[in-house]
């Protein structure tokens, strides 16, 4: 009787294991290092491979699409997504591309530039503002660091 009994338990074991689902992987892109994602997993924000720090958008209707506007100078920070992909956050060029500073941009509107002006103690380092590392849920509230000149050129 335990032989019966182990040779159906070794049997359900087995069969068990044969009913799990497929492991699968899509190829969505080139040209693009992903590194925030929308909730829901439809909209992905990064930046391009190209090395011109520059910010992207994915979304499987329109594919991987520049937002343009590349950092001139420093290059630190990490794009961030709002919860539903309607805002990333990232360090922008400045329209005279002169300066690199934190962005916010927004579906329809395109790029806001955070800074200038900067906190008090605040200013650039290296042609820099500072750098972007979150961004609420909400798309609200960007988190980051900001220079602070001077001896020891902190950011803050």
């Amino acid at each position: 009787m335990k032989k019966v009994v182990a040779v159906l338990a070794t049997f359900v074991v087995m069969l068990a294991s044969q009913a799990r689902a497929a492991v699968t992987f899509e190829y969505i892109f080139d040209n693009g290092r992903p590194y925030s994602v929308t909730d829901d997993g439809s909209v992905v924000a990064g930046f391009m491979n190209d090395n011109s720090g520059t910010a992207f958008r994915w979304t499987q209707a329109t594919g991987l699409v520049s937002l343009g506007r590349p950092q001139m100078l420093g290059g630190a920070g990490v794009p961030a997504i709002s919860a539903d992909g309607t805002r990333i956050a990232f360090g922008i060029g400045s329209l005279d591309s002169t300066y690199t500073t934190q962005g916010l941009w927004r579906l329809g509107s395109g790029w806001q530039e955070l800074m200038p002006p900067p906190p008090p103690g605040g200013g650039t380092v290296d042609g820099t503002y500072g750098s972007v590392y979150g961004l609420s849920g909400d798309g609200t509230t960007v988190v980051g660091l900001y220079n602070r000149p001077g001896p020891g050129n902190r950011a803050h």
